[in-house]
Formats: C-alpha cells, sequence, structure tokens
C-alpha cells in the first residue's frame, strides 16, 4: 500500500492548523476537509475545503472564527438527527464545547457554546451515543481530574454537562479521551488517558449514561493519545494508546469482559495523533499515525492479522514537516481510502492518494573529484551502455567513467576543463554522433569545449570567451538549435549581467557570431527547448535573485522577443521545461533553492504560462531532473538537496499533479553535501537508475529495483 501527494492547501499564512477530519458535508458524495486553525495572529478559525475532482480541493472557507480550538478535537458528525455533518470542537480559551450545525447547502449557522467553565483545563473531546436514545452525546476531557459527559436532548442542544472524577489526583491529567463498548453490554464505556502516571482508565457505562468509578491499566508508559478499534476481529473494541515521549504506540487487546490484557508496542517517531482504519482493503484494521519526529512524517502499521502488525512505513513530507492530526477518506472516488493530514508548522493540509510504486536498491560509491557540481548519464563510447560524466567543479576537471556492462563502472578518466566548472552539457556539438563535453567557467568568463575523438576519448578544450567586461561569467549554459541550420548552438545564462548570451554554431568559425537578450535578475540556469509549439527553440531561464523565470521565445530570425517573467518561490536554481500533464505542451519546472521546493508553472499552449504550484521538497534543492522514472509513462521530478544529504523523488500521478515526496539517503556523512544528479539505465534492465555527485569526492550511483 503506498500513497502520493495529490496536494497541499494552504489554511493562511501562519495559520497553524492542529486539527482535521474528513465528511462530505454538501452531499455531493465527495469528501470534504474541515480544518481547525490555532494561530494568534491568523485570528484562529474552523475552514472547509470542498472537494471539487479527482481528490482535489478549493479553497479554504472560514465557517467560525474567533474559536481557540484544542489539538485534535474537530469531529464532524450528525448532531440534530438531519443527516447531515455538523461541526463539534473543543475551545481551550473558552474551556466549552462548540457546536456548528450545517444548514445543508454546505454552509454553517452560527456556534453554540455549552458549558462555559473558568476552572477547567478543556483537553479534547469525542461524540458518541452514551445513552441509547440515538443521539450523539460529547464526552469531554476536563484536565483537572474530570471527565465531562453532556447529554443530547435531541435537536443537537445538549443536558447541563455531568461529571466523573477519572483516577489523577492532580489537574494534568485526563488529556484524552475515546469510547467503545468494552464489555459487550451494548454501552458505549469511556477510556481515557494521561501522561502522569503512565495508566489508561476506562469507566464502565451503567445503562443509561451514566458511569461507575474508574478502573485503570498499566502502559507502562507515558500515554497522550487514545483510541479504540476492534484490531483482531474478535468484536471487541482494543485499546490504542501513543505514547510520545516513548517513540511508541500500544495495542492493549479486550480479552472479552471489559479488561485488557498487556500492552504490545510498536517503535513510531514521537506520534501525536492516530486513526484506524482499513487502509489495504484487507478487512483488517490498520493503524495511521502523525509523527513530528524524525523530521516529521506520516506512518502506516498494515496489520497483519490477530492484532499484530507490521513495522511502520513512513511517508516524510519535507523540510519541517510537523503533522498536528490525520484522517483517512475516499476523496478521490476509486474506492481506495486516502490520507488527509494537516501541518501545523507549514501552515497547510495535505492529501495522499492511495496508490502503488516502486523502490531503489543501496548505493555504489565511485571515487570522483572534488566538488562534483555535474554530473551527466550518456553513452561517450558508441556500446550503447549510458557512461558517467562528471564536472568536479573545485579539482577543475572532468571525470568519464565507463560502464563495464552490468552497471558497475570503471575507474575515472581525468581531463583537465576550466577553473571553477559551474555548469555543463555533454551534446554533439559537432554533427559527428558523438557527444562533446560542453563546460561554463563562472570566474574566468569563458566556457570550453572537449571534443569526442572517439572510444570515449576527449580532445584538450578549446576556449571561447564570454564575457571579459564583469566579475562573472557563466552560471549556465545549454545546446539548442537556436537559428534552425541543424547545427546545435550554445546559450549561456550570464548571471552578473543579467542575461543569455547565443553562441551560434557557423561551422568554420564555430561560435564566433554571438547575440546577447535581456534576462531577469541573477540567472542561474538555463534550457532552450520549443515551448511553443512553432518549431523554434525558445529560452527558458531561471532568475535566481529575483524569484522569476524569464520566457524568451523565438522569433525565427535568430532574435528574441522581449522576456516576460513568472513568479516563482525564493531562490530558484534549476529549471526544467518537461510535459509534465500530458498535454502535448512543455511546462516548467523550477527547483528554489531557498525555499526549498519546486514550482510548476503550466503552458497554456501559446508559451504563456500559469501561476505556479509548489510541492515541497528536502532542504536545498541543488540539482533536478523530470523524468519518467517508474516506466508509467508520466514524467516524475527527482530534485538532490544540497543541505539534506539526500534526494528525493516526486512521483506524477497522471494529472500534473504529483505524488508524496520520498527521500533517499545515502551512506552520507555531514560532509556529503550532494551537488549534482543524473539519471539512465545503468544496468540494461530497461530502468532508469540514478547517480549523484558528492562533494566528498565521490559520486554515487542508485539501482532502480521498482517493478515496471
Amino acid at each position: 500500500m503506498e500513497f502520493y501527494y495529490q496536494g497541499i492547501y494552504q489554511t493562511g499564512s501562519n495559520s497553524y492548523p492542529i486539527s482535521i477530519t474528513a465528511a462530505d458535508i454538501n452531499s455531493d458524495g465527495n469528501s470534504d476537509i474541515i480544518v481547525a486553525n490555532d494561530a494568534d495572529s491568523f485570528g484562529r478559525n474552523v475552514m472547509v475545503l470542498r472537494s471539487i475532482d479527482d481528490g482535489a480541493f478549493t479553497s479554504g472557507m472560514v465557517v467560525v472564527t474567533g474559536i481557540r480550538p484544542h489539538q485534535a478535537s474537530v469531529i464532524a458528525a450528525d448532531m440534530n438527527g438531519d443527516t447531515k455533518p455538523d461541526i463539534v470542537l473543543a475551545s481551550q480559551d473558552a474551556n466549552t464545547v462548540v457546536v456548528v450545525f450545517n444548514k445543508g447547502d454546505g454552509k454553517y449557522a452560527d456556534p453554540l457554546f455549552y458549558n462555559r467553565n473558568s476552572y477547567v483545563d478543556f483537553k479534547f473531546l469525542v461524540t458518541g451515543d452514551v445513552n441509547n436514545d440515538g443521539n450523539l452525546d460529547v464526552i469531554t476531557a476536563l484536565g483537572n481530574t474530570l471527565i465531562g459527559v453532556l447529554l443530547n436532548v435531541g435537536d443537537g442542544t445538549f443536558a447541563a454537562q455531568v461529571t466523573y472524577l477519572s483516577s489523577y489526583t492532580t489537574n494534568e491529567g485526563p488529556i484524552c479521551v475515546a469510547t467503545g463498548d468494552v464489555n459487550s453490554d451494548g454501552n458505549l464505556d469511556i477510556i481515557y488517558t494521561s501522561t502522569i502516571d503512565g495508566n489508561i482508565g476506562v469507566l464502565i457505562n451503567t445503562g443509561n449514561g451514566e458511569f461507575t468509578t474508574a478502573v485503570t491499566y498499566s502502559t507502562d508508559s507515558s500515554p497522550q493519545f487514545v483510541i479504540t478499534a476492534d484490531v483482531n476481529n474478535d468484536g471487541k473494541p482494543d485499546i490504542i494508546v501513543l505514547s510520545p515521549n516513548d517513540n511508541d504506540i500500544s495495542i492493549l487487546l479486550n480479552e472479552g469482559n471489559g479488561t485488557f490484557a498487556a500492552r504490545v508496542s510498536y517503535k513510531t517517531d514521537i506520534p501525536v495523533y492516530a486513526v484506524a482504519v482499513d487502509i489495504n482493503s484487507d478487512d483488517k484494521l490498520d493503524i495511521i499515525v502523525a509523527n513530528i519526529g524524525g523530521g516529521g512524517s506520516i506512518g502506516v502499521f498494515l496489520n497483519i492479522g490477530h492484532g499484530t502488525f507490521n513495522d511502520i512505513i513512513k511517508y516524510p513530507m519535507g523540510p519541517r514537516f510537523s503533522p498536528t492530526s490525520v484522517a483517512a477518506a475516499d476523496v478521490n472516488g476509486d474506492n481506495k481510502l486516502d490520507i488527509i493530514f494537516s501541518d501545523g508548522q507549514n501552515g497547510d493540509v495535505g492529501v495522499l492518494l492511495s496508490m502503488d510504486n516502486g523502490t531503489f536498491a543501496d548505493q555504489v560509491a565511485y571515487w570522483a573529484g572534488y566538488g562534483p557540481s555535474f554530473v551527466q548519464v550518456i553513452d561517450v563510447n558508441g556500446d550503447n551502455k549510458p557512461d558517467i560524466v562528471v564536472q568536479n567543479v573545485d579539482d577543475n576537471n572532468a571525470g568519464v567513467l565507463l560502464n563495464t556492462g552490468d552497471g558497475t563502472f570503471a575507474d575515472q578518466v581525468i581531463y583537465a576543463t576550466v577553473y571553477m566548472s559551474n555548469s555543463a552539457v555533454v551534446v554533439d556539438i559537432n554533427g559527428d554522433s558523438m557527444p562533446d563535453m560542453l563546460v561554463g567557467d563562472v570566474y574566468e568568463h569563458h566556457f570550453v569545449v572537449l571534443l569526442n575523438t572517439g572510444n570515449g576519448i576527449f580532445t584538450d578544450p578549446i576556449s571561447y570567451s564570454v564575457d571579459t567586461h564583469t566579475d562573472d561569467g557563466p552560471a549556465s549554459v545549454a545546446a539548442a538549435d537556436i537559428n534552425g541550420d541543424k547545427t546545435l548552438d550554445i546559450v549561456v545564462a550570464n548571471y552578473n549581467t543579467d542575461s543569455v548570451r547565443v553562441f551560434f554554431n557557423t561551422g568554420n568559425d564555430p561560435f564566433a557570431s554571438q547575440a546577447t537578450f535581456l534576462a531577469g535578475s541573477g540567472p542561474k540556469s538555463v534550457v532552450a527547448v520549443d515551448v511553443n509549439g512553432d518549431g523554434k527553440s525558445d529560452i527558458i531561464v531561471a532568475n535566481y535573485n529575483d524569484n522569476s523565470v524569464s520566457v524568451l521565445l523565438n522569433k525565427g530570425n535568430s532574435t528574441f522577443a522581449d522576456q516576460v517573467t513568472y513568479s516563482t518561490n525564493s531562490g530558484p536554481k534549476t529549471v526544467a521545461a518537461i510535459d509534465v500533464n500530458g498535454d502535448g505542451k512543455r511546462d516548467i519546472i523550477v527547483a528554489n533553492y531557498d525555499d526549498n521546493n519546486v514550482s510548476i508553472l503550466f503552458n497554456r499552449g501559446d508559451g504563456t504560462f500559469t501561476s505556479q504550484v509548489v510541492y515541497g521538497t528536502g532542504f536545498g534543492p541543488i540539482d533536478m531532473v523530470v523524468t519518467d522514472i517508474n516506466g508509467d509513462d508520466k514524467p516524475d521530478i527527482i530534485v538532490a538537496h544540497y543541505n539534506d544529504f539526500d534526494f528525493g523523488i516526486l512521483l506524477n500521478i497522471g494529472n500534473g499533479t504529483f505524488g508524496v515526496y520520498t527521500s533517499h539517503m545515502g551512506y552520507y556523512t555531514q560532509a556529503d553535501h550532494l551537488h549534482s544528479l543524473a539519471v539512465g539505465d545503468l544496468n540494461g534492465d530497461g530502468k532508469l537508475d540514478i547517480v549523484v555527485g558528492l562533494e566528498n569526492y565521490h559520486i554515487s550511483s542508485w539501482i532502480n529495483s521498482c517493478l515496471i
């Protein structure tokens, strides 16, 4: 069972969403998202994101304001018997239960408040019919040694709260509460927990919505969250407890008379919230957890039968991910449960669509030079096996590693290139069907060409000046037929002059003819492809300093129209132009180094582009390749991260949206910053493998082990 990002949806700047649930609020057959936000600067509110199509959602619509919701306390349930899900939540500033009735068209009435108390520290609530009258009641954890019960009088309004003493003697508990018929008498009992003494408590329902004195069970841990679910299919609710301080979840199986077996624990990373659902359709309840430890992740424990579980499967969501709540619902109508989560740190909610994918085998490392800033996989010796070419920025050379035929590589052969090579292309420059090397020099204001003489052997570098009047030379180079003469010209992004320069390949006097065109501020990356369908190569530039991309359309006479700029996030460092949504038009993909994400700008068909859609990555996305990595004919995004010492993959799910960001960490140390990334079928098995360049004098290859 695998999951992919459907998308991330903002709930407001610094909104801190702390609780989330899913329900069909407008009776259209699609699950909508309800999220509670707890940022004081944002106003504190509850908002609804309506489902529109294929699991996508509208922007959030605020339905309640001025209420400070408690973490993991928002519920969608029919409180007044009209079959429409209402909203119930705990308000921690007013110490009250808030009920907001669904008016029937997806709109909500003004909130109603119950149990305003200044002497309690309201922690949590759940709903359940505790007196068997067919109406959902509210059960609260009051944090002052008390459990509260508010009986529903039949129209969604409530009688005065009745309180029951828990087993705790201080005001630090209970902090969480759940319900379940633990003794099979047909009445919902109450289960509660706190971190005070490592125990959970059970209040047995006497049959009319009243409860006995608490009975406690030791968990030998620090439980902070509890739910009930029948995880062993014996018809009795078992107890699932989360213990963040112990980095585990515990299962206490119901022995049939309202007592419970000793706990069985499973390790995770600081779990704060969980739900139990059958996520893989095998008729066994699995557990989904929100983890704030280990960089933050959504975790899935698959039930393997008899109430036992596999080790956790983790889905990391990028940097600073701090999930606060998680829910499960089929949001795209494919009859598979998807995962919805709230991210308090980044102020958004996200959706993981249920789907399948592949994995990669462990890396193999090869010696390179210091600071490999560029790596490419291409057959340089004509044996139909992809070789590796790497530019070593601090060693002022290039290395060629020839493929031995089984996906392993011979020691590199070194070629002197330039001082501080910062960009390179391996492509056939002179039309002899052998790929040559083109390397840019950021400090000495020139680029060099190393011609392939055959068998993967290259000439000494031939130098061409770029700009002798500035302190900065080419930041990026590309090769394309700009003027339609069937020979490859060279396009250079000049960082310090905010321009791109085209060197025309004239044959007898190659690259003597030049033309310069204005770009944005600090162009860092350039590609040249046809984006408007007229058969001519246009220029796309990522402008690092002004957070934009420039598009220069080819006018057909070796000149370009003035640039059109589009906003990106901060620090666009690498750009690609690939059709990612299958409409036959090249879209723009940008890796934003400073904001730790990638931007996608969709092509409207005439060479103009939409506003960006953003997906999170790891820290410092420094290089990127967009290609079909899992063999489903849809281009995926692979990103190398300088600061996370890993690379990550965003899998394309087929409609221009991308799946869950998955990171692949090698056996790297803190010195192993990634500089560059390339893909190619290294072992001839028909699957694309990955090669990364490392700051510690190595490159490493990852063999693709997914089943395609």
